[in-house]
Parts: structure tokens; C-alpha cells; sequence
């Protein structure tokens, strides 16, 4: 399997990011916390705002890594069957999608575990 540069440009945007994250909140400069469900940041400095462009832009090519590589490799034909799913959380409650009833249920425990992962960082962070 062919390793897709662009989404490695990506994870380590992000990564870096988050360690400059960490280095932030270590110094001082940044707050950190959770709000209901929703986390925050609270910062002023250059190393957290250093953080948050490496996030932003982790995510953004980690997001556009897929065309990069759609275009750089164009079959001629091709029969594969592919499936699609996803999950929205709005809120608390999960709108669970997918193009076939077996993927549907893949993202239905997948947003299970996600749900349980949440309330229990939420609860951690209350009793914190």
C-alpha cells in the first residue's frame, strides 16, 4: 500500500501542534478546560498561537490529502464496490449515515463508543 505524503504532512502538522499545545498550557500561556461537553482554549502567546495554525493546518491537509492523491493517480478503469458512512454529532445525540446497512451499524457502535468516550471525559472533568 502505496503511503499517501500528504496525510503524513497533515498528522505531523497536527502533532506538532499539539505538543506546542502542551508546551503552552506548561508555561502558562494557555488554559485549557472543558465547558458542558465542549472543549476551550484559552490563550495568548506566540507558541499557542503557533499551536493553533499547526492544528488548523494539520486538519485542512489531512483533509485535502485525498484529492491530492485522486489526482495524481487517474485509472483508466476500475470496478471496485465502495462504502461510505459518518456520524454527526449534534450535541449529545449521534445522526448516524452510511451507503449500506452494514456500514450503518459499523458507525452506529463507532458513535457508541465515541458517546461513552465523551461522557466519561466530561464526568472526569466535573469531578476534576
Amino acid at each position: 500500500m502505496k503511503v499517501n505524503r500528504a496525510f503524513l504532512l497533515g498528522v505531523g502538522l497536527t502533532a506538532a501542534g499539539i505538543i506546542l499545545l502542551a508546551a503552552g498550557v506548561a508555561t502558562g500561556e494557555a488554559r485549557v478546560g472543558v465547558a458542558f461537553i465542549v472543549p476551550f482554549l484559552v490563550a495568548s502567546g506566540p507558541i499557542t498561537a503557533g499551536a493553533v495554525l499547526c492544528i488548523m493546518a494539520g486538519i485542512f491537509v489531512m483533509f485535502f490529502s485525498p484529492f491530492v492523491r485522486a489526482a495524481e493517480h487517474r485509472p483508466e478503469h476500475v470496478d471496485v464496490k465502495s462504502s461510505s458512512g459518518g456520524i454527526i454529532f449534534i450535541g449529545p445525540l449521534p445522526i448516524v449515515f452510511g451507503s449500506d446497512r452494514k456500514v450503518a451499524t459499523y458507525m452506529t457502535a463507532v458513535a457508541f463508543a465515541v458517546a461513552v468516550l465523551i461522557l466519561i471525559l466530561v464526568l472526569y472533568a466535573a469531578c476534576a
